[in-house]
């Protein structure tokens, strides 16, 4: 996709399809919402959008709806509508003056932002922010108020916050806002709390260098391997793949079998880049695949570097060159062997491995038991244990079905007892909880439930009314309380710790859903991946070291496996919740054409031209899956002879739809996404 520039503040990209589309990208994010203003952003966001998608009137009786769009992510936010140009043209001349408090009322509620990966990680990297606590989706008391005074910030013509817009339709550039060929407004110098940001005009690179050095940080986040920090260009946006390729080719990791994923957010001048694993490793596994990574990290192969640059074409994309102007960047260049080499450098300089530590192995910075990780990492955190010199304990009161348990509130902590089962190792009984030094947030909920979290990324919940003593035990909490932002819970959301809803059993048969129940797709995410270029996932070069692939397409794209075989999905759609179907409704259309037998070892020679609707799942953005459902027209499950091909539909319920992609697996070890 071209892109064409009107002075620097207006980006024309090419149309893709038969509807207009224009849009503005701030250069603001989660990582400037500080905790205690968490949902403002995001309720500003909503607001705005709102007011954009009301019916324009077009004469004549005629009225249409368009489409809105709305991206939250760590440092910026893109709100954008679609449609026809008349329509898109009438509403966007309403911006302007829609930056005002009074478009926010008490019932918006806010959007759900991207979210993150690692976060203890990145709290470490740029402070105390609503970034880090944006799984739980979490709201300040006075959200709404602040949001409204946020507005009046966001208005492009105050120039306090960076802003690029852009446009599918060369008539509406510098509509409402005009071209300005200035250098435009600088980001902030630091993040929400103070912590400094690196490079770009403003920075203190001295700062923020010490809190992105190299290291080794806890794992609450089991599936998480590492991070590390790479330049915002397309020369990164490569590297960040051949990191990834990198730990996966490891030999520890030819034993082990990880399959490992990137996934890459925004920091400014720079992407953080994640590295997960499709399963949680054993302890033994993680460390010796982490230890020859962190040898082998700036060792990559030459001629992985020239197959990536075959395909870095992929990652130069509008959107990447529109963040690049926020950010006070140079207009975005193909990468080089050159810049990706100097870009795999700087990761290995900001490393982050995801190890826990005892306190021997953290003493002193010792290297005890850590397979041969790289001498130069030493941990990014001391060692904390409660100390339970003059702690105060209380019990909960029991039931014939629940025994009573333990509240122990520290000097330094609020912890519960966890009891081991008989199979794990340690002793019988550990302490899980928080540290009070390092308190993030408290959550309320409705019941009177507080929740704690802490910069680690631990969490412990009281319930106040079961105890026999309710206020002796908050009066004792509340002693470490003392300045900790105070938010509450949007709608029923789980902690990370709390068991999953059991599954329910069976499937159950679709009812046939027809053309005059289609709604409107929710326009937090509806077309946004293909409409704002988002980068979500990296894959440049997936074939390097198997036979097995690993891709991430659009809806309408086609895959071909090593075998030939060829699978297609496409027609994707959802349909809203409604009285007789409290759930959303998501379907795709699958084509699976069969290749030829496959040639891999301990495998049966048909697994890449064998199909079945399990094959395929519905994952939200967030990691939640939906449920498979039987459909009249669903896919055929068998397998198919060497040209032989399939079509069919495949139906999934979901109680929440959030950047929805359907993912085909199979004992192969392929994996293929397809996004809006």
């Amino acid at each position: 996709m071209s892109t064409a520039w009107a002075g620097n503040n207006w980006q024309l990209i090419d149309q893709d399809g038969p509807l207009t589309m224009v849009g503005v990208t701030f250069g603001i994010g989660l990582l400037n919402e500080q905790v205690e203003s968490a949902g403002s952003l995001s309720i500003a966001l909503a607001a705005l959008t709102s007011e954009l998608t009301r019916p324009v009137e077009l004469g004549a009786g005629e009225t249409y709806v368009p489409e809105g769009l709305v991206e939250l992510h760590t440092d910026t936010v893109s709100i954008a509508i679609r449609g026809s140009l008349d329509a898109v043209s009438a509403s966007w001349r309403r911006l302007p003056v829609l930056f005002t408090g009074s478009i926010v009322s008490d019932d918006v509620l806010p959007l759900r932002p991207e979210q993150p990966v690692w976060p203890a990680d990145l709290l470490v990297r740029t402070g105390r922010n609503a970034a880090t606590l944006a799984r739980w989706q979490l709201t300040a008391p006075d959200a709404h108020e602040r949001a409204r005074r946020l507005l009046a910030e966001l208005n492009p013509s105050t120039g306090h916050v960076p802003v690029v817009f852009f446009t599918t339709d060369e008539s509406l550039v510098g509509l409402g806002f005009p071209v300005q060929h200035d250098e435009g407004t600088a980001p902030a110098a630091t993040w929400a709390d103070g912590a400094p940001r690196r490079g770009g005009r403003t920075s203190n690179d001295g700062a923020g260098n010490s809190r992105n050095r190299a290291g080794l940080l806890p794992r609450p986040e089991e599936d998480v391997l590492a991070s590390a920090l790479l330049p915002r260009s397309a020369a990164g946006a490569v590297a960040a793949d051949l990191l990834r390729a990198q730990l996966n080719a490891t030999p520890a990791n030819g034993r082990a079998g990880l399959t490992v994923r990137a996934i890459v957010v925004g920091l400014g001048v720079e992407y953080c880049v994640f590295l997960l694993a499709d399963r949680v490793p054993d302890e033994r596994t993680r460390r010796s695949v982490l230890g020859e990574f962190s040898r082998m990290l700036g060792l990559v192969p030459d001629p992985w570097i020239e197959i990536a640059l075959a395909e870095s074409s992929r990652v130069l994309s509008p959107r990447l060159e529109r963040e690049r102007a926020l950010f006070g960047l140079d207009p975005v260049l193909p990468a080089t062997s050159a810049d990706i080499k100097r870009a795999i450098t700087g990761a290995v300089e900001t490393l982050h491995l995801a190890l826990d530590l005892s306190a021997a192995e953290l003493d002193n910075g010792s290297r005890l038991n850590l397979g041969g990780v790289a001498e130069d990492l030493k941990p990014l955190e001391n060692y904390w244990a409660p100390n339970f010199d003059g702690e105060q304990e209380f019990h909960t009161l029991a039931t014939d079905d629940v025994p009573s348990t333990s509240l122990m509130v520290t000097p330094n902590s609020i912890v519960v007892p966890v009891r081991r089962t008989g199979s794990e190792a340690g002793p019988a009984v550990q302490w899980d909880g928080v540290d009070t030094s390092r308190l993030l947030a408290r959550v309320e909920d409705p019941v009177g439930t507080v929740t704690l979290i802490d910069e680690a990324m631990r969490n412990v919940s009281i319930a106040p009314n079961q105890f026999a003593h309710p206020d002796r035990v908050m009066r004792a909490v509340e002693e470490h309380l003392t300045g900790v932002a105070r938010l509450s819970f949007l709608g029923e959301v789980q902690l990370p710790t709390a068991p999953p809803p059991a599954p329910r059993e069976g499937r159950s048969r679709r009812r046939r859903v027809a053309p005059a129940d289609r709604r409107r797709r929710a326009g937090v995410w509806a077309g946004l991946a293909v409409a704002l270029g988002a980068v979500v996932a990296v894959n440049v070069v997936p074939t390097i070291f198997d036979t097995t692939v690993t891709e991430e397409l659009t809806f309408g794209d086609t895959v071909r496996l090593a075998n030939e075989t060829e699978i297609t999905a496409s027609q994707f759609d959802v349909f809203f919740p409604r009285a007789e179907q409290p759930d959303y409704i998501v379907t795709a259309i699958v084509n699976f054409c069969a290749g030829s037998d496959s040639d891999m070892r301990d495998l049966p020679p048909e697994v890449q031209r064998t199909v079945s609707p399990d094959d395929f799942a519905l994952v939200n953005e967030d990691g939640t899956e939906g449920r498979l459902l039987e459909s009249d027209d669903q896919l055929s499950e068998g397998t198919l002879a060497a040209g032989e091909c399939t079509t069919g539909e495949v139906v999934f319920i979901s109680s929440t739809v959030f950047t929805p992609r359907i993912v085909y697996t199979n004992s192969a070890g392929d994996e293929v996404t397809w996004l809006e």
